[in-house]
């Protein structure tokens, strides 16, 4: 009896579904994403776990380079902290050890940038994304920790424990809670009237069978900027499986998912709308943004967002309303890339700007990953299959190189490097000196004076002033510093604009103090985003606040013109 009355159930509802044009459900998941924070918050296993924030030792630090590094026999007995413990040394690795017993269980570690860690002289392994560290057994333990400081300052926050049982107790209850959390969350946006009065009346386990059949997007698609120019549509479901997407053109195509992300090829001469299905839920209808090329190119220009999610939506909002051709995050896109469902939030943020997007990776887009410096997470959801962290973009007349010298440590890339390797075969090829405009996009800047005691990646003005010369580098578009700064330098008679938009989200600078040098033309502490308008002469830059007040504009010429 159940089961038919099941099935009568759907039919009645896929009937409705199929004479209406509205959408199954009202939003998208992630739409109204701020109970996911007030979720993190109350299945946090810091709330199960003991705190190990004493009888730590200092044991010192080390600028060696690699991210695979043995424990150091140090000669001294090291120095006595309390956590948290702090220290400005740029890319340095710092020591720290404990001793003490412990059950088996799950050591977190939280480390400004990452750690890794030692027990009793053996690398531990972790357990899953994210810094939760295996203890294999019980008894005495001596715990080495090394904090890999990939920014200005850094060092151990602090370290808990908990026992294996009450861990697995805690992921087990994360999980139900989650699934919980998705069917209400699905049941309340349900549009169909009669099906969502009716759903009230049912126990859980039959609303969570009627809905099944019926996934919900959790992010709505972006247009993302690919490889050797491919844009392709990313979105995140509910559900695994296979999507279908059915064009205003009478075109239709199969989608398949890997791990709940959707991903499907943009033909470059297609632009309008189209309706997105899956199971039996009608996702909703959406559009693809046309793609010409253009003697004039738009581009908004943001970075740091950093957890600062209301920041960031305001943002992400004014963007929208200057409608660029592309859009350029310049990374710390979240404030830890292992955090729970941190990505689909971050890219249903980003529809908003109503523009193709072209990311580029931080040092807080590695948090929870310094194991072997994959941004995993990042990779997952922002990336194509096979897609590096680093690219060469061609729009209209404007080069575009991104960089991404966080996977080596300390930041920068190494001379024998793929990177590198890549970097100058590109840098001196026919595409990127017939460029009107060549950029470079990398997260940490060359030159930064607004975060005291920081003058920017020495690494990265090494690296790039040798082209700074030759006249193959226009603009060096960078975040990492929490504010917005220009300076225009001279090399050879080639002039360099280096522009930092570290305002997208992420805390200020601190007001009233910056460091002694470099002396940058403009420096202005306040979250906000840049619009460039490139032609083949000129650019003009204008910077706006969250309000969408100008605070900065500027035009550069093309000397090359």
């Amino acid at each position: 009896m159940r089961l038919l009355f099941l099935i009568l159930l759907l039919m009645n509802f896929a009937g409705c579904q199929s004479s209406s044009t509205s959408p199954t459900y009202g939003e998208v998941f992630f739409s109204d994403s701020e109970w996911i924070s007030d979720f993190n918050k109350q299945h946090s296993l810091l709330k199960l776990s003991n705190s190990l924030d004493s009888n730590w030792v200092f044991m010192g630090r080390d600028s060696v380079q690699g991210i695979q590094q043995d424990v150091p026999i140090w000669k001294n007995k090291g120095e006595s902290v309390c956590l948290p413990h702090r220290l400005s040394f740029p890319n340095q690795s710092y020591w720290y050890q404990w001793q003490g017993e412990l059950e088996k269980g799950i050591l977190y570690v939280d480390a400004d940038d990452g750690a890794q860690v030692w027990r009793n002289g053996s690398r531990i392994s972790k357990s899953e994304p994210g810094d939760y560290f295996v203890i294999p057994e019980s008894g005495r333990a001596q715990l080495t920790i090394r904090v890999i400081n990939n920014a200005m300052a850094g060092g151990l926050r602090k370290v808990h424990f908990v026992d294996q049982a009450a861990f697995e107790k805690w992921r087990d209850i994360r999980e139900e809670a989650w699934k919980i959390l998705l069917s209400e969350r699905k049941a309340a946006l349900i549009q169909d009237r009669e099906l969502k009065s009716q759903l009230k009346e049912m126990d859980a386990q039959t609303r969570d069978e009627i809905l099944a059949v019926y996934p919900i997007l959790f992010t709505e698609p972006v247009q993302i900027l690919g490889e050797n120019g491919q844009v392709f549509l990313r979105w995140v479901s509910e559900q695994d499986g296979k999507a279908w997407i059915q064009f205003d053109n009478g075109k239709r195509v199969e989608v398949s998912s890997e791990n709940n992300v959707f991903t499907w090829n943009l033909d470059s001469e297609y632009s309008g709308s189209f309706q997105l299905y899956q199971e039996k839920a009608y996702l909703g209808e959406f559009q693809i943004l046309e793609r010409k090329r253009k003697e004039k190119v738009s581009l908004a220009i943001w970075g740091d967002p950093q957890g600062g999610w209301d920041t960031f939506r305001k943002i992400a909002s004014k963007i929208g309303e200057h409608q660029p051709d592309l859009s350029i995050g310049l990374g710390d896109l979240v404030n830890n890339g292992s955090e729970y469902w941190v990505y689909p939030r971050f890219l249903q943020t980003v529809v908003a700007m109503n523009s193709p997007q072209l990311f580029v990776p931080g040092n807080h887009d590695y948090d929870g990953y310094y194991e072997d410096m994959r941004a995993s997470a990042f990779e997952k959801y922002l990336l194509s299959e096979n897609q590096t962290t680093y690219g060469f973009h061609r729009i209209g007349q404007v080069g575009i190189i991104t960089l991404d010298p966080n996977t080596f440590f300390p930041v920068g890339l190494p001379d024998d490097s793929a990177q590198k390797l890549w970097l100058d075969s590109i840098l001196n090829s026919r595409h990127w000196i017939e460029s009107s405009w060549k950029i470079i996009a990398v997260h940490q800047p060359p030159f930064s004076q607004g975060w005291p005691g920081y003058h920017g990646e020495e690494s990265l003005r090494k690296l790039l002033e040798p082209y700074f010369h030759s006249g193959l580098i226009d603009i060096v578009l960078s975040g990492h510093t929490h504010d917005y700064e220009r300076l225009t330098g001279v090399y050879s008679g080639h002039p360099v604009h280096f522009l930092i938009f570290g305002g997208a989200g992420g805390s200020l600078e601190p007001i009233g103090e910056k460091s002694s040098y470099p002396e940058m033309d403009r420096l202005i502490k306040t979250h906000h985003f840049g619009i460039a308008d490139f032609d083949s002469t000129k650019v003009n830059l204008r910077v706006y606040d969250t309000s969408g007040q100008l605070i900065d504009q500027i035009s550069f010429q093309n000397p090359k013109q």
